[in-house]
């Protein structure tokens, strides 16, 4: 396999060729003007999802104006996954202003589009670009006096109820600094919050009329082959047997949640 670049409504979208990309449709509908939540938990077989994001050490950051990543600090990435350094291979890195380097496991692009067409399985709908639209980014997070004070990351304080238990928790913004907002635990409650939470709203969109459903582009980042491929040596990430990509050995699921009117393909 090769790299793949793809027209998004005129917009040039690079694919790499160890990269799965998703594209999410989004219904809108009156009363719900572009608001969507979606969870990502991470998990393999000598780990789980808390011991990963643990510690401060998953974050979500701006990776530049238009991209927002998810990403691991790499230290900590090799030693809860048992990767070697040399197997990392294409994944992006990131060094941060305290001298911490990150691994990017997943990213999408702020920018948004238009279209129409929702029954489009197996090719690209016809799509265009909404240059006027922004994408304000919140997580299920703890925050710490660190980041309203130095960063003016703005908290909002909720409650939120689970079986029989209610909790109050925070959500923090995601702000264009460029640097990582760790996810970080609530005091006495960690228990069953093992995912970064995102909720995603864009705002300055065209009216629904104009503008019935939304697209944008979650993308995962595999592994180069290193482990775990098949005979020929070759397996993609989809499990097809080519293109030199390794399948992923920790598994990444991404919900849609709390959101009617969303499509992930």
């Amino acid at each position: 396999g090769e790299d793949t670049t793809l027209d998004f409504g005129g917009d040039v979208f690079t694919v790499k060729k160890c990269d799965l990309m998703h594209l999410v449709y989004f219904t809108r509908m009156s009363g719900n003007e572009g608001i969507m939540r979606a969870r990502w938990r991470f998990s393999g077989p000598a780990f789980t999802s808390m011991e990963l994001i643990d510690n401060e050490k998953t974050a979500v950051r701006f990776v530049d104006e238009h991209t927002i990543g998810i990403e691991v600090e790499k230290t900590h990435f090799l030693s809860v996954t048992g990767t070697a350094a040399e197997e990392l291979g294409t994944l992006p890195e990131f060094t941060a202003l305290d001298g911490s380097t990150w691994v990017r496991l997943y990213e999408w692009k702020t920018k948004v589009y238009c279209t129409s067409e929702v029954d489009t399985v197996g090719s690209l709908p016809s799509m265009t670009y909404v240059p006027d639209a922004r994408l304000k980014a919140t997580m299920k997070s703890a925050s710490s006096n660190e980041d309203v004070a130095e960063r003016c990351v703005n908290v909002e304080v909720f409650h939120e109820g689970r079986g029989s238990a209610s909790y109050t928790l925070e959500e923090v913004e995601i702000v264009k600094d460029y640097q990582p907002q760790p996810w970080r635990p609530w005091v006495g409650i960690e228990e069953g919050w093992d995912s970064i939470e995102l909720a995603l709203q864009w705002e300055s969109l065209p009216s629904i009329e104009e503008c019935p459903v939304l697209v944008w582009d979650p993308v995962f980042h595999a592994l180069p082959a290193s482990r775990g491929t098949s005979d020929d040596g070759d397996l993609d990430i989809n499990g097809g047997g080519t293109g030199n990509c390794v399948k992923p050995w920790f598994v990444v699921f991404l919900s849609l949640v709390v959101v009617l009117g969303a499509t992930i393909i």
